[in-house]
């Protein structure tokens, strides 16, 4: 998985439009190769919690990302799963050239059911154990869903069924919050390479799910050489830029912070950011806080230095006798 070491890129829908598209240029291969790519890496991962006695309900626009959707279902039905495919009609929507060939390579396989208007959704049997995968709508959605993708989406919604989304749920938006939007609420989100901002957003918690990042071969020129200024980090890639200690070193060689904190029976944050700073690898903590106050950090924090004011209204003034690490933080 790409990544530097401030962590894994995070990419807006058109940079991983230009993504996609350099590495088709790039890479020496086509976008059905591509797409082939990410099926087989979504099934590898399928395969590895859903069993083959659990039916499966594959639910795919007309778009690369229903070509994805009919891709997996191919792949499945290799692997003798039942599937049942249903194709949902856009409104004056033209199917794209990458779905048309992965119809082609499936529709002797497999019936599968058109989802025109309505009364072509299907109605979903509440007592059974199924697993329902969704590739209706991809990343380069930029209006909320309406009409009949949003009913199919509503009816998945209200299934009870199991739901995998195809690299992002259907109707949520890739870099920005969805509330309010009709959108798929799955369990777990395979997305293909990177994440997407939308997974991270709190409102969106319930359109994403777990979500786990599937390698498919995407350029690793062009990620690296993208800019962008934000990053998905995680422990295993903290631990890499982790720099070990000199032998000899002691607490005042990693810096003296300063910190200005709480006030009269309000010492939580004054306790949280000493115990961060102290887990963060400072030295030296030293905590500006009111006289009355000091125990409550004496007691929690006992390596925290309290350098006591008497409150009033006007801030104190700073300790000028120390060299204190540099630095501003929030409270």
């Amino acid at each position: 998985m790409s990544n530097c070491i401030y962590g894994t890129k995070i990419f807006s829908p058109k940079q991983i439009k230009r993504l996609d598209e350099y590495t088709i240029e790039h890479e020496v291969i086509s976008s059905v190769e591509l797409m082939e790519k990410a099926s087989a890496a979504f099934v590898k991962e399928f395969v590895k919690i859903f069993p083959k006695t659990k039916p499966v309900l594959v639910f795919c626009g007309i778009g690369n990302n229903g070509g994805d959707g009919l891709a997996i279902s191919r792949r499945l039905l290799e692997q003798e799963y039942d599937v049942t495919i249903f194709v949902v009609s856009f409104e004056n929507g033209i199917a794209s050239k990458d779905f048309t060939i992965e119809l082609q390579l499936v529709e002797d396989m497999v019936d599968i059911r058109q989802i025109s208007s309505s009364k072509d959704i299907p109605m979903f049997d509440t007592e059974t154990d199924c697993v329902i995968i969704d590739a209706i709508l991809g990343s380069g959605l930029n209006r909320p869903v309406q009409g009949l993708v949003a009913q199919v989406i509503q009816s998945i919604n209200e299934s009870k069924s199991e739901i995998v989304s195809v690299d992002i749920a259907s109707g949520l938006f890739a870099s920005e919050s969805s509330i309010g939007n009709v959108a798929i609420q799955p369990m777990q989100t395979f997305s293909f390479q990177l994440p997407k901002l939308a997974f991270l957003l709190p409102e969106n918690e319930k359109f994403v799910g777990e979500f786990k990042l599937l390698d498919i071969g995407l350029s690793e020129e062009f990620i690296l050489s993208e800019p962008t200024t934000l990053f998905f980090l995680e422990t295993k890639k903290i631990a890499k830029i982790l720099k070990n200690r000199p032998k000899f070193s002691h607490k005042g060689s990693f810096g003296h912070v300063l910190l200005y904190a709480g006030s009269k029976g309000k010492m939580g944050a004054a306790v949280l950011s000493s115990k961060a700073a102290m887990r963060t690898g400072c030295g030296l903590v030293t905590v500006l806080l009111p006289h009355d106050e000091r125990f409550v950090v004496q007691a929690s924090v006992w390596e925290a230095m309290c350098m006591p004011y008497d409150e009033t209204d006007k801030v104190p003034n700073l300790p000028t006798s120390v060299a204190y690490t540099q630095g501003m933080g929030p409270g």
